[in-house]
């Protein structure tokens, strides 16, 4: 589970239909594949934070909204391990080795690898 100082930003970022045990397994993912990489895990949570649209407010609404609707089709993922594992083979290489927040480009399919993600930005 998130540690405690995010669970307030996680709760607020929830959009309509999204259950924060959802959320928390999305980052709970990402910190853990990150680990054999960047033996910070409060680091590594903070980066799976911002790049699911938990933390760092300002982020261009393309991304935002992209975002959303790619979290959306993991509804259930703390409930289901087949939907967990989809979840993490749509985790891509830049997202497990991006080091730092401030390091994150603001395009989605650089980190993550889901139709839903490039039909999205295709789309005026």
């Amino acid at each position: 589970m998130p540690s405690p100082d995010i669970v307030p930003q996680i709760e607020q970022a929830l959009a309509d239909g999204e259950r924060y045990l959802d959320f928390a397994a999305m980052v709970d993912t990402l910190a853990a594949l990150r680990s054999p990489y960047h033996q910070d895990y409060t680091l590594s949570e903070r980066v799976g934070a911002v790049l699911l649209c938990v933390l760092w407010p300002d982020k261009p609404d393309e991304y935002t909204d992209a975002i959303r609707r790619f979290r959306m089709a993991f509804d259930g993922i703390a409930d289901n391990t087949l939907i967990a594992a989809r979840f993490a083979n749509t985790i891509r290489p830049a997202a497990v080795l991006v080091p730092r927040p401030e390091d994150i480009f603001w395009d989605p399919t650089l980190y993550f690898g889901h139709e839903t993600l490039a039909q999205q930005l295709q789309q005026p």
